[in-house]
């Protein structure tokens, strides 16, 4: 349980790691390329040091495909923030767990629960509450479009993931990771052949901290649950690090909630506990 409540206080941790590096103004997308390639050489030193050095192709293409994902869920988040403070982007991307579970009724054919069916309703009813709205509670239909790329690359990247857990594969776990990361990394940095831009040392020294908090959240993460069972991890930790990040918020951040808000993260609390149910 130690290992649970660690995880929840470090994936925590990471979203303000980046909302600092926003606040001090620095590059977001360097702090994320340089974050995503600290993560990729440090996942593939752990799988050297494993001894596990075998290497499948659906590996990489999964592992490809979900730093896909992670790239484009950070672009939502940079973006999602200076909207909506911390808590609503942190929100979308944990209601995205709905994605994966659909996934496994309809793709690999598991039958969902009446909590699950139940949970994915309410997790579609606090994308509407939470969508649309800036902090101040004021329409602003830019923020759909920024909510929408959050919740479907979050949790497309999660889809991605099981379907490498489902294919049973031997190789380590890091070294999907390695590709992951790396993958990632690559395509965050596409984006200075089009502004000509180079990173400052206060960026490098942002990405490669939001680096190391990343890698040690992730390796904390599969600790936990090697540890404790996935019907008390998965909601503890989706559930556990939206209230942290909420409390966090408003007490570092000073984020205010409208009640609108407020409903649509209550809402997101029932739907994550009832998508997790087994």
């Amino acid at each position: 349980m130690t290992f649970l409540i660690l995880s929840i206080l470090l994936s925590v941790l990471f979203g303000h790691t980046v909302r600092w590096a926003q606040a001090r103004r620095r590059h977001m997308m360097a702090v994320g390329v340089v974050n995503y390639g600290v993560a990729a050489l440090a996942c593939a030193l752990l799988t050297a040091l494993s001894g596990n050095l075998s290497v499948h192709g659906d590996t990489l293409l999964l592992g490809a495909l979900h730093g896909v994902g992670y790239i484009l869920a950070y672009v939502g988040m940079c973006a999602a923030m200076p909207r909506g403070g911390l808590t609503i982007p942190t929100t979308i991307m944990r209601l995205s767990v709905a994605l994966p579970v659909l996934a496994s009724v309809f793709w690999w054919g598991e039958q969902p629960t009446q909590a699950q069916v139940a949970g994915v309703v309410a997790t579609l009813v606090a994308l509407v509450l939470l969508g649309g709205r800036e902090m101040s509670g004021a329409s602003d239909p830019r923020i759909w479009p920024v909510t929408g790329l959050l919740f479907l690359a979050s949790g497309g990247a999660s889809v991605v993931s099981k379907a490498f857990l489902m294919r049973g594969l031997p190789d380590a776990k890091t070294t999907y990771m390695a590709a992951l990361f790396g993958t990632a990394a690559l395509g965050g940095s596409l984006s200075f052949l089009f502004e000509g831009f180079h990173p400052t040392r206060g960026d490098v020294g942002a990405g490669a901290l939001v680096g190391v908090v990343n890698v040690v959240a992730t390796v904390v993460m599969l600790v936990a649950l090697d540890r404790v069972p996935g019907v008390i991890a998965f909601p503890a930790l989706a559930c556990g690090g939206l209230v942290a990040t909420a409390l966090f918020c408003a007490v570092v951040w000073e984020e205010r909630f409208t009640r609108r808000m407020l409903a649509g993260m209550g809402v997101a609390l029932v739907g994550l506990a009832l998508v997790n149910m087994k």
